[in-house]
């Protein structure tokens, strides 16, 4: 396709010697590993913290994979051009879109269109905001990431995009407080893996690029980018926090889910802002020539994010390939290129609603004739032009801030849709919006005398955005205390959260409280996703990307949000729980926590059994054998070399779809550190009332195997392995063991 031959033309070093010879961002070079120092990859391993060793030179692309035509399409177009053009295909210029490479007429070049974002073509009209990307993980379906992806990339083609700066696997979410998280999949490698997968197949499939970001580590706002001298634009001040990681944990957790986007023929990936172990992401040899080029053979480019980019020759060396930005001209085009997907919008905002609790049988909604709705998340904001800003607190939150976030044409607020709904069951509706004169009042008093509801309806949301971590767990606009004044007047209180991810919900065992609904950031159909599940259009079967604990001060692995002293090179953040981050970490400490990875409720139960397992390989090595490098890497990584399957069954009153989890745990053999157990399959299956499917899992060698920093090869341990199959990573139904090394 058309995508394939443009990011075949900017990858590898295709343009490199043209390139070289202009610092094209007039800054110095900075970096540890000075393109100067060559070293062959197979004998670079990485030390256990703060080291990147060099690896050069950047290596050509070979069009394997299914790139072969277009690299010969690529060759015949470089071989035609000057330095100069040359020089402007990789250097981002001023135009109408948020990044721009500028045409070459003279050979029917267009030039490039690159857009935000994730959820959004954000700098349009006309354009349809999507559920995010948190929302996306949350339905835990493959199909409806596809089709998501699908719809997303119909409208940058059709709005003139040649680029969709999206989807992100980085911040994976290895802190609950990254501002950012939102924009990823799940704290998951393997979740995101696939949800990465799927989006991009999408977005390709509609004849854009996809561009995978931001490579590798970016897992924190604060201090991402160096502090500079107000007077000296150019002048670094204090340097730009450094990831520091070891080479296992980059393997197994951070660069898990970007195989599955090389794998996919992702066009190009984008560098993140901050150093890693101690070197700026964007000319990082080890990151760009050695793990993504050379180790996952990455056939597209490497395109620097806004600004990411400190060096020009150092930078170019060590694997950049493209310079962002340049700066943006006149908006686009009007042109409405939204179609029927609202109506896939309002379908994909239900799926990623998570039901956490539900006692009392108080969802789905019978009809309620007295409705009172509490919060300053029901309804419409007060601008449409700020409609995503930290500080407004009057409206619905149905996106983060920040690059990621979309224009809304319109925007369905849940008090809309809910008095839509009343109205049509002969009901009527009242609300309070204003959050700080609910938690200051008798909430009897605020009521209508004589008139207690049938249910209160409490809307809550937390605000997350690029540039700034959060500061809390907690719902914004004193949500907690607009919780517990309701609950304190109404018995039949549901409790409705729009959020980035994450929130205690300290009033969750309430007894006033009787459900709540995480619903996450849905997009533009916000309201009337809400309705479907409340009102039980739609059985909830979304399920948590990420675990809920107890207490903000239970997780792990914060942001360094506070460095004290004034030394260049001081931010530093050591990943020191290696694999150690969500329900990894709790399990490894059989932590209690409120709700866990992977937990969803339905209106219906599902059983699950008859789990069986048997081998597809005999005699399997520990090392996969050496196979030609293709993208995702290895070929034989990828090998199925087991079958899983179990029969699972809908045991309740009404239709609904289950969402399996296959869970796997290495032989004692592995080395330490490793993780009890780790998601290694997924399924979401629709079931009838009383009907029962098999469902198969297939696993990979990747699956079975560890990263082994001495032999830098994935390895498979000898030994027991254990499966689990079950609703969530703690509602594990069914155990089965089996030994794979023959």
């Amino acid at each position: 396709m058309a995508a394939s031959f443009l990011s075949i033309l900017l990858s590898g070093s295709t343009l490199l010697s043209a390139v070289r010879a202009q610092d094209f961002t007039g800054g110095g070079g900075r970096d540890e590993d000075a393109f100067s120092y060559v070293q062959p990859l197979d004998t670079v391993i990485l030390t256990e913290y703060g080291s990147s060793p060099p690896v050069y030179p950047s290596p050509n692309i070979t069009g394997v994979g299914g790139w072969e035509d277009a690299l010969e399409k690529a060759k015949a177009f470089v071989a035609q051009l000057t330095i100069e053009e040359k020089a402007d295909m990789v250097t981002g210029q001023a135009g109408p879109c948020v990044g721009n490479i500028v045409s070459i007429p003279r050979l029917g070049f267009s030039g490039l269109c690159l857009q935000d974002g994730p959820l959004a073509i954000r700098v349009a009209d006309y354009a349809s905001v999507f559920s995010a990307g948190v929302s996306a993980g949350a339905t835990w379906d493959k199909d409806i990431m596809y089709e998501r992806g699908l719809a997303m990339g119909q409208e940058f083609k059709a709005k003139g995009a040649h680029v969709v700066l999206g989807p992100v696997a980085g911040p994976l979410g290895r802190s609950a407080y990254a501002g950012r998280n939102w924009e990823g999949f799940s704290s998951d490698p393997y979740l995101s893996g696939i949800a990465m997968e799927e989006t991009i197949t999408g977005h390709q499939d509609a004849g854009v690029q996809a561009c995978a970001k931001h490579w590798i580590g970016n897992e924190q706002e604060t201090q991402r980018n160096p502090t500079y001298d107000t007077n000296i634009t150019t002048t670094e001040l204090v340097n730009a926090v450094s990831s520091n990681i070891d080479d296992r944990t980059i393997h197994e957790l951070y660069m898990w889910p970007f195989a599955n986007a090389v794998k996919a023929k992702a066009a190009s990936v984008m560098c993140s802002y901050q150093r890693i172990n101690g070197s700026h992401s964007c000319q990082n040899s080890k990151g760009q020539n050695g793990l993504l080029k050379t180790e996952l053979g990455f056939q597209g480019y490497v395109v620097s994010d806004w600004g990411g980019t400190h060096s020009g020759v150092s930078a170019i060396e060590a694997g950049l390939d493209m310079n962002m930005p340049g700066g943006l001209g006149p908006c686009q085009r009007s042109r409405d290129v939204r179609g029927n997907h609202g109506t896939l919008i309002r379908k994909h905002g239900a799926a990623g609603s998570v039901l956490l609790k539900n006692e009392n049988g108080a969802l789905p909604l019978q009809a309620p004739k007295n409705i009172a709705v509490f919060g300053n998340d029901a309804s419409d904001p007060t601008q449409s032009s700020v409609l995503n800003q930290v500080d407004f607190e009057y409206g619905t939150l149905a996106s983060g801030g920040g690059s990621g976030t979309g224009q809304f044409s319109y925007l369905i607020t849940p008090l809309r849709a809910i008095q839509d709904r009343a109205t049509q069951d002969g009901g009527l509706v009242h609300y309070w919006l204003n959050n700080t004169l609910i938690a200051n009042s008798n909430v009897s008093d605020l009521l209508i005398p004589r008139q207690v509801p049938d249910v209160c309806i409490v809307m809550l949301k937390t605000w997350a955005q690029e540039a700034e971590d959060r500061a809390h767990l907690s719902v914004d606009h004193n949500g907690n205390d607009v919780v517990e004044a309701v609950a304190a007047a109404c018995n039949n209180t549901v409790v409705v959260t729009h959020s980035s991810g994450v929130n205690t919900l300290p009033w969750s065992d309430h007894p006033n409280v009787t459900a709540i609904l995480a619903a996450h950031y849905p997009g533009q159909e916000s309201g009337n996703s809400l309705v479907d599940v409340l009102y039980g259009d739609v059985n909830p079967s979304g399920h948590l990307p990420y675990t809920i604990a107890l207490n903000g001060t239970d997780y792990n692995a914060p942001p360094t949000t506070a460095v004290n002293t004034t030394g260049f090179d001081d931010w530093q953040s050591w990943f020191d729980e290696k694999l150690e981050i969500d329900y990894r970490y709790f399990d490894a400490y059989n932590i209690s926590v409120r709700y866990e990875f992977g937990f969803g409720l339905s209106y219906t139960t599902f059983g699950i059994s008859d789990l069986q397992s048997s081998p597809i390989e005999s005699n399997v090595t520990s090392f996969p054998e050496e196979l030609p490098i293709e993208p995702g890497g290895n070929p034989a990584l990828w090998a199925p070399i087991y079958n899983v399957s179990v029969c699972v069954s809908n045991t309740g009153d009404v239709a609904g779809a289950a969402v399996p989890q296959l869970y796997v745990g290495l032989p004692s053999s592995a080395p330490a550190g490793t993780p009890i157990r780790q998601l290694r399959g997924f399924e979401k299956v629709y079931l009838e009332q009383g009907e029962s499917q098999t469902v198969g899992f297939e696993l990979m060698r990747r699956d079975l195997s560890y990263w082994d920093v001495v032999s830098q090869q994935w390895l498979i341990p000898e030994g027991e392995f254990t499966i689990w199959v079950g609703f969530s990573s703690r509602d594990l139904k069914v155990q089965d063991s089996f030994t794979v090394v023959g």
